[in-house]
């Protein structure tokens, strides 16, 4: 067992305060998005004691593999673009194909950086705000029908798209349809109240994103997107397929180790709009959110995903958790010791990697500990 660290990412949605808030460290000034905790090339973690990153560390005893997840701190002030992610298959093809083509891997075009799938489980830490999946029909119906009825320009023509299914409206949407923009424009102004709860909410979103991206045809998409809003230690889980977006909230995310993002809307970012659709899955269903199973001081999410699970301990004084590691625990409140071989002392946003496996860990403080793991741990 050994600390880790990172810097956080500086994408344009991350919060200025919220991590730096969170670790107790001086804001840095510019947004501050991400802190990856993990070996994926794109940003890996670093040892503190000797400063290799685990790519390195791993490279070094070639008996070590690679982890099948990478953990993340994430702090959301502005909407993420509507995105999905593929399966483990279609991002083999993706990669290769893209590979063949000669296509960089820091190209702004491409689509797969990785060959591996990105199911995901966020667990918010603030209220965390969020879009996932499609509404069903009857919703998505009252809406459009409140919309038309207000005279807003392009409702009508997106539920005339929406006639046959969801797919025809997102089609027409992501391929930029002249009334997502009109619709989005629209969307921007005044609201008004219907007194249906999810009519609505579903404007007040809309209008949310469409402040954050003037005429956008990813607003007209959010409309179609149930929205879920998580109080802090509730999760969620997005399997590879599902669109989504996550709008606000601070949160700490467990995913298999992936940096594949094919986008829809609200982005600046390239947009392919055939490798959108080809990986969207089209049902209309609820929001999984994920029941702890409870066990004492632990509870734990999993989502039946391969490669990504979390567990979280609630430290009160001292307890004790057995990980089959690899895996990577980090402290996002209270000041917790963890105890294997040796005792580090961790404080909200710093962690540790836990190599062996079955490890009984000692925790001593008083704190909230998140560890994420492969889903073949206990």
């Amino acid at each position: 067992m050994f600390e880790i660290t990172n810097t956080p990412r500086p994408y344009s949605w991350g919060s200025t305060l919220a991590l730096a808030e969170l670790r107790g460290v001086e804001p840095s000034g510019r947004p501050e998005a991400e802190i990856w905790f993990g070996d994926h090339a794109g940003s890996p973690a670093r040892r503190v004691d000797d400063n290799r990153t685990l790519i390195e560390w791993e490279m070094d005893d070639r008996a070590r593999t690679p982890l099948p997840f990478l953990l993340k701190l994430l702090a959301v002030a502005t909407p993420l673009s509507i995105q999905v992610h593929p399966t483990r298959e279609v991002a083999a093809e993706g990669f290769a194909r893209e590979n063949a083509a000669g296509i960089p891997l820091e190209s702004p075009t491409r689509n797969y950086k990785d060959d591996n799938h990105k199911p995901e489980i966020i667990r918010a830490v603030t209220e965390f705000s969020a879009l996932c999946g499609f509404r069903p029909a009857t919703e998505r119906m009252d809406i459009l029908v409140h919309l038309i009825g207000a005279g807003i320009p392009g409702a009508a023509e997106l539920a005339l798209a929406c006639e046959g299914g969801v797919r025809g409206g997102v089609e027409r949407i992501v391929n930029k349809d002249p009334f997502a923009e009109r619709l989005a424009n629209a969307l921007a102004g005044p609201s008004v109240s219907t007194g249906l709860r999810h009519v609505d909410d579903a404007v007040r979103t809309a209008r949310l994103v469409a402040t954050a991206f003037p005429g956008d045809h990813g607003v007209a998409l959010a409309l179609l997107l149930n929205h879920v809003v998580l109080a802090p230690g509730q999760a969620l889980a997005v399997p590879a397929g599902t669109v989504h977006a996550y709008l606000s909230g601070v949160g700490v995310e467990v995913m298999a180790s992936s940096d594949n993002v094919l986008r829809g809307g609200l982005t600046s970012k390239h947009v392919d709009a055939n490798e959108f659709l080809a990986v969207a899955n089209w049902d209309e269903e609820s929001p999984v959110l994920l029941e702890p199973r409870i066990d004492g001081a632990t509870a734990e999410f999993r989502a039946d995903f391969p490669d990504c699970g979390l567990l979280e301990v609630t430290v009160d004084d001292a307890t004790s958790v057995e990980v089959d590691g690899p895996a990577i625990a980090v402290v996002i409140d209270g000041t917790v010791t963890i105890s294997a071989d040796e005792s580090i002392e961790l404080t909200p946003g710093r962690a540790v990697f836990i190599e062996r496996e079955d490890r009984s860990l000692a925790l001593n403080g008083r704190g909230l500990v998140v560890i994420g793991r492969g889903t073949g741990s206990r």
